[in-house]
């Protein structure tokens, strides 16, 4: 029981000799067998009382050395989630198991009329040794796995499949290009639940730390950065409609009764109408904690979710977490499955008989020409700013040819004078929408903000 545990020895030894003077302690006090029972009980009792504490560092230990969880994803008997995952896929895409389903096959194989199937599908997943967020696959562009690496987390065709798309470099083989990568792997990265599933490793230089070779990254839950990416195929104007479905608990009141002729799906509001947030009774220390994490997580997508023209393409399918639904109910009977499958055809029916496509491109198009008006001249009412008030100190230079930059990014005089001029004439072009009016107004509200971040 204490292989590995040696150090538990001197704590039972120490514990026993603590023990035997406190007998002998009663002894000496002529409270014989009282003492002498006690110390005899807890003498007996002092292993188990050491046994949570070892069992808690063996698990601690054995998480550590699995992964950082307890389910690896596949099994030799091939009946683990990933097998049946893998099984599925397949069978949804007519090919057999030893040529797994890639996202290039998604969007450029053709479909029966000749034309690729144009689905674009992508994941987000946690690479935790970097801290951030990644889309799957485009950005997985130079990493690479050891060959025992994926054992136990893919099924053996997957890897298979892997090794013979990748490269082999040194004693690690680089993935493939991301058209290349298998469908699988890109759902065993961004289900990497913490904890009941494993982290999945895998190799990349970090040049940061002044190592050329690959060192490993762990890769985890892509909801731990981002549970709800509703940005992922946005443009300033779209070009087709896109939808996000929310699993979103019902709505209570402060008693946590649900609201009166709430349905189970939730379709967007009206387009100048306020999407109100949900509101949550925070009670005890660990409904303090919870709410924590949740706004962690969630406060950018959560406010993402709330701008106008993304709001009204977010529709919600609302569990009820008193009858099993939600959260992660592993046993879920077939029943409350049926039920939830269901529940998601009618929000399908919802979205076709609500969703106005005319008036999505309307409100996206004066967002979107709000931010450029904003940022061109600056909010309305008050001195020209925005790219007006910044660009103008700098014109001459422009002209001139000569910014005095160190790196110009493969530019030239020539070009400088160009861009100037053409920047001056955008900004003017600008001040001249006051004749009908101004894209910029307080509505719709709440009014977003333009920034440039990362793709993610």
């Amino acid at each position: 029981m204490l292989s590995g545990r040696w150090w538990l020895v001197p704590i039972l030894i120490v514990g026993w000799i603590a023990l035997f003077f406190l007998a002998a302690w009663g002894i000496t006090r002529k409270a014989k067998w009282q003492w002498l029972v006690a110390g005899l009980v807890l003498s007996l009792a002092w292993p188990l009382l050491v046994a949570p504490v070892q069992i808690g560092v063996a698990a601690w230990s054995d998480l550590s050395n699995h992964g950082f969880g307890f389910v690896g994803g596949s099994t030799a008997e091939g009946d683990a989630l990933c097998d049946w995952l893998h099984r599925h896929i397949q069978s949804a895409a007519g090919l057999p198991l030893t040529e797994p389903l890639t996202f290039g096959m998604l969007e450029h194989q053709p479909a029966k009329d000749g034309n690729p199937t144009g689905i674009r599908l992508e994941m987000i997943t946690t690479n935790l040794s970097l801290a951030r967020p990644m889309r799957v696959p485009r950005e997985l562009d130079g990493y690479a796995f050891a060959r025992h690496d994926l054992d136990g987390l893919l099924p053996p065709e997957v890897i298979a499949w892997l090794q013979k798309e990748g490269r082999i470099d040194g004693d690690v083989i680089q993935l493939a290009k991301a058209d290349q990568v298998p469908v699988l792997l890109g759902f065993r990265l961004s289900l990497s639940f913490p904890l009941l599933l494993t982290a999945l490793r895998l190799r990349a230089a970090a040049p940061e730390t002044l190592r050329s070779d690959p060192l490993t990254h762990w890769f985890s839950d892509g909801g731990i950065a981002s549970n709800f990416p509703v940005h992922f195929f946005d443009e300033w104007m779209p070009s087709r409609p896109t939808f996000a479905l929310s699993f979103a608990p019902f709505p209570v009141d402060p008693d946590g009764r649900v609201l009166h002729d709430e349905s189970d799906i939730g379709v967007p509001p009206g387009p100048n109408e306020p999407k109100l947030p949900r509101w949550v009774d925070v009670k005890g220390l660990g409904g303090f904690g919870a709410q924590i994490l949740e706004t962690m997580q969630n406060w950018r997508d959560t406010l993402q979710s709330e701008i106008p023209g993304f709001r009204d393409r977010v529709y919600e399918a609302r569990l009820d977490k008193d009858a099993g639904e939600g959260g992660l109910n592993l046993g879920m009977d077939s029943e409350t499955i049926q039920r939830l499958q269901q529940r998601g055809g009618r929000v399908g029916e919802a979205i076709l008989k609500t969703f106005d496509w005319n008036q999505h491109f309307y409100t996206r198009y004066t967002i979107a020409m709000q931010q450029v008006e904003l940022g061109l001249l600056g909010p309305l009412g008050a001195a020209p700013g925005g790219v007006y008030r910044s660009f103008s100190p700098w014109r001459g230079r422009f002209s001139a040819g000569n910014l005095e930059a160190k790196e110009l990014f493969g530019r030239d005089a020539a070009w400088l004078a160009a861009a100037g001029d053409s920047t001056w004439t955008t900004v003017t072009a600008a001040q001249r929408w006051a004749a009908f009016g101004h894209y910029l107004s307080d509505t719709p509200r709440p009014q977003p903000v333009m920034r440039i971040i990362p793709g993610v």
